[in-house]
């Protein structure tokens, strides 16, 4: 196992009614809150006036700042920091998704810089720059991609739709607080895609190849293993709540070091350029991937999917290559019965585009595994590709 450094700062406070405390707990940090949030379901759901009571309660200010999209635009988080910087904000509390989450923790650092977020964002300014952040606390309501505990910041660029993914230790919210209750409501489509987020942070630390560590493959295999089971249940049942518990948790999980280091985030990587280009959900672009990725790479390595397939799916074949592809088609199966896609359409004009800010960029993705060069992405790009119809001069879908 190689050399590392651990740390998991975020408090967490787990449980039914946990968010009638928040304003407790921002107090902690300061006395001056922009509560950020998406839209004002938050307040026709009774949750937006709970936090304002609370925060109210805790003889707290507080400034309202909503109108977060998915895929968070940076014109809007540079709207947010300038309301920090007039109104002196001192403590932002995100309550939503993933997006919420990240445009708070922006809004946070770009508030105690003058460098431009961008910027920093691009590799154009010294990270030293941004070393400090207001202090940012989270209510979820959208498990996926915990950024409620971890320092990572993902921002979109308004004109070019192009997404920029940076690691800042100072936006690592101080807590997180997690009520299942709170995902009762979520669609059936988005309590999928945002465990399958959570199913894919643990996936691509379990195809690490440089770690060597069987506690961490199987701290790696137990999330996805939890997911598997509590996922179908979810869907069925949504307010049941010890399934939402359990997918609610393994999400901050897989994503905040509680599962350790490393990771190949290959695909990761490519999903923001589908989700950019595309238009197509984080999660649903991730479900496409993996089994791609997996497809392509099993030909080549099957040894380590082959343990996959057993440790995680339960096959027993003998043979390697059997074992390997019978765990991805499991996988597949899982994928399409919870309702996700496997292909999107593409049309073969638009491969180069999508291959491009990669092999113009560093020139490959991942690389914990297998890098991922022109030759690699043309390949998985092809096995998720599902080719427009052609039309007639009308217009009308033909064969």
């Amino acid at each position: 196992m190689y050399n590392f450094d651990f740390s998991m700062p975020t408090k967490i406070y787990f449980g039914k009614g946990r968010e009638r405390e928040a304003g407790e707990r921002l107090k902690e940090y300061g006395h001056n809150v922009l509560l950020v949030y998406g839209s004002q379901r938050l307040f026709r759901d009774g949750l937006g006036d709970r936090l304002v009571e609370s925060i109210e309660k805790a003889g707290l200010k507080m400034t309202l700042f909503g109108g977060v999209v998915p895929n968070p635009r940076l014109s809007h988080i540079e709207e947010g920091i300038a309301i920090c910087r007039r109104e002196k904000i001192d403590v932002l509390l995100a309550a939503g998704g993933g997006s919420v989450m990240d445009s708070a923790k922006a809004i946070a650092l770009g508030a105690c810089c003058q460098a431009k977020l961008w910027d920093a964002l691009c590799g154009k300014v010294p990270r030293e720059q941004f070393g400090e952040a207001l202090p940012v606390g989270g209510i979820v309501t959208m498990p996926a991609s915990a950024s409620e505990a971890n320092g990572l910041v993902v921002v979109t660029q308004d004109e070019s739709g192009e997404k920029k993914m940076g690691f800042f230790e100072a936006v690592r919210p101080k807590f997180a607080i997690l009520n299942p209750e709170l995902t009762f409501s979520l669609p059936r489509n988005q309590t999928a895609m945002g465990s399958f987020d959570a199913f894919s942070h643990a996936f691509e630390r379990y195809f690490d190849l440089t770690r060597e560590s069987e506690l961490l493959d199987q701290v790696t295999a137990g999330l996805m293993k939890t997911i598997i089971h509590q996922l179908p249940i979810a869907l069925a049942q949504p307010k049941d709540y010890q399934a939402r518990a359990e997918l609610m948790l393994s999400a901050t999980v897989a994503h905040s070091d509680m599962l350790g280091p490393g990771g190949d985030f290959g695909c990761h990587e490519i999903s923001h350029i589908l989700t950019a280009r595309c238009g197509i959900d984080h999660g649903a672009a991730l479900a496409m991937l993996l089994p791609a990725w997996a497809e392509y790479m099993a030909e080549r390595k099957p040894q380590r999917f082959a343990k996959f397939a057993a440790q995680v799916w339960g096959v027993k074949e003998e043979d390697e290559k059997t074992m390997a592809f019978e765990g991805i088609r499991r996988m597949k199966q899982f994928i399409k019965e919870s309702g996700l896609e496997l292909t999107c359409e593409i049309p073969d004009a638009d491969l180069e585009s999508l291959i491009e800010p990669i092999t113009e960029g560093p020139g490959f993705a991942g690389g914990n595994f297998q890098k991922l060069g022109k030759e690699e992405l043309t390949a998985i790009y092809k096995r998720i590709q599902k080719k427009p119809k052609k039309t007639d001069c009308c217009g009308c879908a033909t064969n």
